[in-house]
């Protein structure tokens, strides 16, 4: 459970990560098992923000799909685990000693997730 201070005196629904859509600009935000702490630590004015430049990259976006969290979950496990079919998927080819070096990273990263496992705390958490 996650619990909220924001202030419906600045109309501002957008906040951190996930968060969003509340009636009012987010100042902090904390989970029920203390693990995560959002807090807002400085606030500029948007006079101040221009003729400053922001890097977004339109390319990120304009090919991107709807998903859903269980596909997206799906896609990041046979990512972990079948590096080989991803680079394919972008056109790589892998020859001589890089099939083999691949495999025995793919091994390593394995073993790692595995142990990674025992202590993940999500900021996503499962239903």
């Amino acid at each position: 459970m996650w619990y909220f201070k924001y202030s419906p005196e600045i109309l501002f629904p957008y906040g951190p990560m996930k968060f969003s859509g509340l009636p009012g600009l987010i100042i902090k935000i904390t989970d029920d098992k203390g693990d995560f702490d959002f807090e807002l630590v400085k606030s500029v004015s948007d006079s101040k923000l221009k003729g400053k430049l922001f890097n977004i990259k339109k390319s990120r976006y304009t090919e991107a799909i709807e998903t859903t969290q269980v596909k997206l979950k799906k896609a990041q496990e046979n990512a972990n685990t079948n590096a080989a079919a991803v680079l394919a998927s972008y056109g790589t080819v892998i020859i001589g000693e890089g099939k083999e070096i691949l495999r025995k990273r793919e091994k390593e990263i394995e073993k790692r997730r595995e142990e990674n496992i025992k202590y993940a705390n999500p900021l996503e958490l499962e239903n």
